[in-house]
C-alpha cells in the first residue's frame, strides 16, 4: 500500500455514529490488523498526528471499558464534521488525484501560453516585415527612372 493509501485506511476506520463515541488507538489497531494491513505503530502515530492537525478528528479524553477493562482518561479520536465532508469528498486518496490533475492542467496551460507566445511573436515579425516591404515600395517609387540601367 503506498503512503496515501494507508492514510486513507486510517481515516476510513472512523465512522460517525452515536453507538460509539469515539475510537481508540487500540480500536483502529484491531482495524488494521483484521484488515491485514502493514502498519506500524510509529507509522500509525504520524498518520493519526497528520488526520488531527488536518483537523479531521479531534481528541476527547473519556473513561472507557473495552473488553471487559476499564481504561480512565482514554484518548477518543471523533470525527469532525470537516472530516465527515472531506471523507464525502473521497478523502485523501481524492485530494492527490485531485492535486496531480491541477499540476497537469497547469503545466497543460503553460504549454499553450508558451505555444500562444511563439505564434503572436511570429506573427507580429510577419507584419514588421509587410510594413517595412510595404514602407520601401511607395518610398523608393521614384527608383523607376534608373530602370535603364538593368
Amino acid at each position: 500500500m503506498t503512503p496515501i493509501q494507508k492514510l486513507d485506511f486510517v481515516f476510513n476506520q472512523f465512522v460517525s455514529t452515536d453507538d460509539i463515541p469515539g475510537y481508540t488507538r487500540a480500536m483502529i489497531e484491531d482495524g488494521i490488523k483484521d484488515n491485514k494491513i502493514d502498519i506500524g505503530n510509529i507509522q500509525l502515530i504520524e498518520i493519526l498526528h497528520k488526520i488531527k492537525k488536518d483537523e479531521y478528528v479531534r481528541v476527547v479524553k473519556g473513561d472507557l471499558v473495552w473488553r471487559g477493562v476499564k481504561h480512565p482518561e482514554t484518548d477518543f479520536y471523533v470525527l469532525t464534521f470537516e472530516g465527515e465532508l472531506f471523507k464525502l469528498s473521497g478523502g485523501y486518496t481524492q485530494q492527490a488525484i485531485d492535486t496531480a490533475n491541477a499540476k497537469r492542467r497547469a503545466k497543460l496551460y503553460e504549454c499553450q501560453l508558451l505555444w500562444a507566445t511563439a505564434f503572436a511573436g511570429i506573427g507580429a515579425t510577419g507584419i514588421l516585415v509587410w510594413e517595412i516591404a510595404k514602407w520601401s515600395y511607395h518610398h523608393f517609387q521614384w527608383m523607376h527612372i534608373f530602370k535603364f540601367w538593368s
